[in-house]
């Protein structure tokens, strides 16, 4: 312990220009462009065979992130793929996939970036049914009188519910509408933006926004039945004496 802290001491009045030596060098070669791709997984890349890489940088400026191997025609890609790890299993870091897996392990960060929307999505859903609580709430306190004379004149539990109901369901759809018309707007605009980054395409899930149109119409349903439940418990005597 004592020699490690011995270390450590002597290794804060080193100076670091003495350890590494940096020096910049620019090249110039003209070369001939063989292939232009749009696939976005090669936007962030040139690629080059290594005579050429060679003489633009040298060996401590070159390393491997990735390699790409193309199998004879009529190989046996299965078993190429168990021979490639067989010969990098001493290497733990070095992962071997075939075409679908590297598509999958793309997608798959898709996929966590979807489940984090969904969960916004939900608590989103939350802080809206307690909106339209309160809002109702608030439309219940004010209309109690209202209430009192239609039931005094025959209007029905059933009835003060449906009406409720009713007009809870067109506060959600109306919010829904709304979040749907904005949401489908601002993925268009930043599809448009982001387009030479690989988002080419917009697709728009209709029907999952169908799904989410409905489920706003339960939504409202569910958020009517508190505010309906407090009108219902006032005496119709004292609903239509209140001012």
């Amino acid at each position: 312990a004592a020699e490690a802290q011995q270390a450590a001491e002597d290794a804060q009045h080193v100076d670091p220009s003495t350890l590494v030596k940096t020096k910049t060098e620019e090249t110039h070669r003209d070369v001939k462009v063989g292939a232009i791709i749009e696939n976005s997984v090669y936007r962030s890349m040139v690629l080059m065979n290594d005579s050429l890489a060679e003489k633009l940088a040298n060996d401590y400026t070159m390393f491997t992130i990735m390699l790409f191997i193309n199998a004879d025609s009529g190989a046996d890609v299965a078993a190429v793929k168990e021979r490639l790890v067989k010969a990098v299993k001493p290497f733990y870091v070095i992962t071997v996939q075939d075409r679908d897996e590297f598509k999958s392990s793309m997608s798959s960060m898709v996929d966590q970036i979807l489940i984090i929307l969904y969960a916004l999505l939900a608590l989103s859903i939350v802080i809206a049914v307690f909106g339209i609580v309160n809002t109702l709430a608030l439309s219940v306190s004010e209309r109690t009188r209202e209430i009192g004379l239609l039931r005094a004149i025959g209007t029905s539990r059933g009835q003060v519910r449906g009406m409720l109901a009713i007009e809870a369901s067109l506060i959600a759809v109306l919010g829904t509408l709304l979040g749907l018309v904005v949401g489908v707007g601002a993925g268009a605009v930043i599809q448009r933006v982001y387009q030479s980054n690989g988002l080419e395409w917009l697709a728009v899930p209709w029907d999952q926004l169908g799904v989410f149109l409905a489920l706003s119409i339960v939504v409202g349903v569910i958020a009517a039945l508190p505010p309906a439940r407090r009108a219902l418990k006032v005496p119709v005597l004292d609903a239509v004496a209140t001012d």
